[in-house]
């Protein structure tokens, strides 16, 4: 069975920004003790689960995200997300729900 994760985006203070991901089932997902199972910055990717338990495609991902960061630790990596915390500084991690984009 691979697992499923759900994924966030945000700014650090002297990092820059920084994309995790938590298995979709937890739930205490993103809080602050809580280290997500995959993480990626301008600094690289940490693992914070049993390195079997993520999908390479998941892993390529975060070394992907690594690369676009060292280059430009600010990046606008929202479009990763797929939650986000209810709150400016925390709270639970709620889905981002965007618009489809329609023609006109």
């Amino acid at each position: 069975m691979v697992a499923a994760f759900i994924s966030t985006v945000t700014p650090t203070i002297c990092g820059g920004t920084v994309v995790r991901w938590y298995f979709s089932g937890d739930p205490h997902a993103g809080e602050p003790h809580v280290e997500p199972a995959l993480s990626a910055s301008r600094h690289g990717v940490r693992i914070g689960t049993f390195l079997h338990l993520v999908p390479v495609d998941l892993l390529d991902k975060a070394n992907a995200a690594h690369f676009v960061l060292k280059s430009n630790p600010d990046a606008d990596m929202s479009g990763w997300a797929t939650h986000q915390h209810e709150r400016t500084f925390g709270g639970s991690l709620v889905p981002i729900v965007r618009e489809e984009a329609t023609d006109v």
